[in-house]
C-alpha cells in the first residue's frame, strides 16, 4: 500500500484551514453583534423594570426614590431602595434617581456598560433613549 493514499497532503491542509477561517470571518461578527443587541434588550427590560419600581415607590410614598446622590448609583443601593431584586451584568452600572425639584413628577433612569451602549430614561412618560457607544449597530 502507498503512503500517498492513506494521508492527507499539505495544500489540502491549507485549503481547509483557509476555509475555516472564510467561515469564521463572516461568523464571528455576527455573533458579536447578535451578543450586544441581546444584552441591549436585557438592559431595556431592566431599564422598564426599574421605571415600574419607581412608579410604585411614587404610589406609596407620595415622591419618587431617591434625591440624585452617590446612594442612588450602585445596584444593591436601587434594589434596597426600591425593594427589587435587579441581576447584576458584568461592567454595567445602575442610576436612577428623582430629578431634583420635580421629585414628585419626574425621575431618570441610567443604565450603561460604558462601551457599547448607555440606556436613558426620564418619566413621565417613559421614553427609553438608547446611545449607542460603539461602531456596531445595537441600538433598536
Amino acid at each position: 500500500m502507498n503512503s500517498r493514499e492513506q494521508s492527507f497532503t499539505l495544500i489540502e491542509l491549507i485549503i481547509v484551514v483557509v476555509i475555516i477561517g472564510i467561515m469564521a470571518g463572516f461568523a464571528i461578527p455576527g455573533y458579536q453583534k447578535t451578543m450586544a443587541r441581546q444584552q441591549v434588550k436585557r438592559m431595556i427590560i431592566t431599564t422598564d423594570l426599574t421605571a415600574g419600581a419607581q412608579e410604585i415607590y411614587k404610589a406609596k410614598n407620595g415622591r419618587y426614590w431617591c434625591d440624585s446622590g452617590p446612594s442612588c448609583t450602585g445596584l444593591n443601593n436601587i434594589n434596597a431602595g426600591l425593594g427589587i431584586n435587579i441581576a447584576p451584568e458584568s461592567g454595567v452600572t445602575y442610576t436612577t434617581y428623582a430629578v431634583t425639584g420635580m421629585e414628585s413628577t419626574s425621575f431618570e433612569v441610567i443604565i450603561t456598560d460604558g462601551t457599547l451602549f448607555s440606556l436613558n430614561t426620564s418619566s413621565p412618560p417613559l421614553s427609553i433613549i438608547c446611545l449607542n457607544l460603539s461602531a456596531v449597530p445595537v441600538c433598536p
